[in-house]
């Protein structure tokens, strides 16, 4: 009977060292791999981390530096805060901005000059 993880590891593609090494079964939203221990689930790219450097401290993330969700490569990988992967998404210019490509943005830029008109009395206080 194989470990979990030898089956964690056959579900990975391996190429060289440095290239992306990307989880080939189950994804959720977003492209990030999921791996079944038979028990629970969890994140594919956090088990590549603990297999290979030990325990994610508690409120930690694992990070990628290649930005590739599905990729599990060790060395891709990274231990950071919250903050650190946001600091991380913005160095890298991958925040999301404007309207058209937000799924939760609802009006455009000149809809919210108008409310601001109707709403606000001092142009000052509403940053117009």
């Amino acid at each position: 009977m194989k470990t979990i993880e030898e089956r964690f590891w056959e579900k990975v593609d391996k190429k060289s060292d440095d290239e992306c090494w990307e989880w080939t079964r189950c994804k959720v939203r977003g492209g990030y791999g999921w791996f079944n221990t038979g028990e629970k689930y969890f994140l594919a790219h956090r088990f590549a981390w603990k297999f290979t450097y030990g325990d994610i401290p508690l409120g930690m993330l694992v990070c990628h530096t290649c930005d590739n969700p599905p990729c599990c490569n060790p060395k891709h990988l990274w231990i950071g805060t919250d903050k650190d992967n946001a600091v991380d998404r913005v160095k890298k210019n991958r925040q999301s901005r404007g309207t058209t490509n937000h799924p939760k943005i609802r009006v455009s830029p000149e809809q919210v000059k108008e409310m601001r008109k109707l709403i606000c009395w001092d142009a000052y206080q509403c940053g117009n």
